[in-house]
């Protein structure tokens, strides 16, 4: 067939790879149990019927946690999605709607993203928002592959404590350019060395410092417009990653000198979808440099010749559009859907809902986290302020606490390291819940 390769070119591909032949580099790219026979025992059915019973079957053996008993969040939490959210993503217009190659073809959906787009950036305090990446942890990476597009110092600092699934993404991603990785420890833990660290590092010369505000273990760093500084005095572009649910009531990362924010929108209205598809935030500051070098898209606002407002693609450096080498990004969507999704929940909730939601939060957590230390067997981590994630040192065996929680139907929470316990609150946490699980805890010490 004319369209697949000729051993030639295989056996150059190889070579180039440090190959001898396909065998050998198909064994190392593959985990091993799939070149064994692997196989999934599946019987054979008679009918549709008898396939769902069979699956319905398998999926009881799931166990299944109520939402206000689930106290995790590594940037895909439970939800409450109200139903006219459902209802008007579910319209064929956006449903069936993919990438809008013909922008004059495409102004609902344009308009949409446009929308999206204001709403996100209104948020963030900063001026461009792009429309929109993958998930939140793709979109750090990517924010360091633009930051390293611009300052190409070969080197990024990025905290030692990140979520372990975005920790493992960014490495990914910079590997291929070999970009080398230099680890901090988040000043909340311990201050004196985050500043050593950064500031030898800045000054040796860093593409970008990743900041997460609030940090893993969810505690906001009183003097973030020092690192600002810092990082700025050496050159270096700053990346804050934020959680959405902090932007109600906390400043934002434009407010914090950020030249570029990231983070996760999953929890602004999006089903958890067993992962995914989820929602990558990507915004920047005013400044060119970092305007054309954004990965994804832009949609902007225009006019038509006569003189109605239309919507049209201003920035679409993706591999799709432009010429390979010349692409800032091989991110082949923009998870239009799920964006959209997002723009409708915040819509439908509004300003005064997204504060209630996220002082509610705030106020749930900080009466759980005082109380945990009322039991006994929990201690403080920091002294920094927290909104709707906090950790706590504990000597307990944390391993038999969580999987006691867990016959009680909870998910108490995320152990870190060998003695933290990393709570998380989401927004069907109420006062009778945390009141609920603070009752379990107690028995369970």
């Amino acid at each position: 067939m004319s369209y697949l390769p000729i051993d030639k070119d295989i056996n150059d591909a190889l070579a180039f790879l440090g190959y001898s032949d396909l065998k050998k580099f198909v064994e190392d790219i593959l985990p091993k149990k799939y070149l064994s026979g692997f196989k999934l025992d599946i019987p054979s059915f008679q009918d549709e019927y008898e396939l769902i019973k069979f699956f319905s079957d398998y999926s009881r053996k799931n166990k299944v946690y109520p939402p206000e008993n689930v106290y995790v969040g590594f940037g895909v939490e439970p939800v409450y999605i109200p139903s006219i959210v459902k209802h008007i993503i579910s319209r064929g217009e956006f449903l069936t709607s993919y990438t809008p190659y013909q922008s004059e073809m495409s102004q609902g959906i344009l308009q949409a993203l446009f929308e999206y787009q204001s709403v996100m950036a209104e948020l963030l305090e900063l001026p461009v928002v792009n429309s929109s990446m993958y998930d939140g942890a793709s979109a750090i990476g990517e924010a360091i592959l633009m930051a390293e597009r611009i300052n190409r110092k070969g080197r990024v600092l990025i905290p030692r404590e990140m979520f372990p699934n975005y920790k493992s993404v960014v490495e990914t991603y910079l590997s291929g350019p070999k970009i080398e990785v230099v680890e901090y420890t988040s000043p909340s833990i311990d201050e004196d060395s985050f500043f050593e660290t950064i500031e030898k590092e800045l000054r040796r010369g860093v593409s970008a410092l990743y900041f997460e505000f609030p940090d893993i273990y969810g505690y906001f760093y009183r003097k973030v417009g020092e690192v600002e500084t810092l990082v700025h005095k050496y050159n270096s572009i700053f990346i804050i990653g934020f959680d959405v649910w902090s932007l109600p009531i906390i400043k934002p990362p434009g407010a914090l000198g950020a030249d570029i924010a990231v983070g996760e929108g999953q929890p602004f209205g999006l089903s958890q979808g067993f992962g995914g598809p989820l929602l990558g935030i990507f915004g920047v500051a005013g400044d060119m440099r970092l305007i054309r070098n954004m990965p994804g898209r832009l949609i902007g606002e225009t006019k038509t010749l006569d003189g109605h407002r239309a919507y049209t693609l201003i920035l679409q450096t993706r591999e799709q559009h432009i010429r390979r080498e010349k692409a800032t990004s091989n991110i082949c969507t923009n998870e239009a859907l799920t964006a959209i999704q997002s723009l409708i929940y915040l819509s439908y909730i509004g300003k005064k809902g997204l504060y209630k939601l996220s002082i509610e939060m705030l106020r749930l957590a900080n009466r759980l986290y005082s109380e945990l230390l009322k039991i006994g067997g929990f201690n403080r981590l920091s002294q920094m302020p927290f909104h709707r994630r906090f950790s706590l040192y504990s000597e307990m065996d944390l391993n038999g606490f969580l999987k006691e929680m867990s016959s009680r139907n909870y998910i108490a929470g995320y152990k870190y390291g060998k003695d933290v316990l990393i709570l998380h609150l989401n927004t069907f946490h109420t006062l009778e819940s945390i009141n609920n699980f603070l009752s379990d805890v107690r028995e369970v010490v």
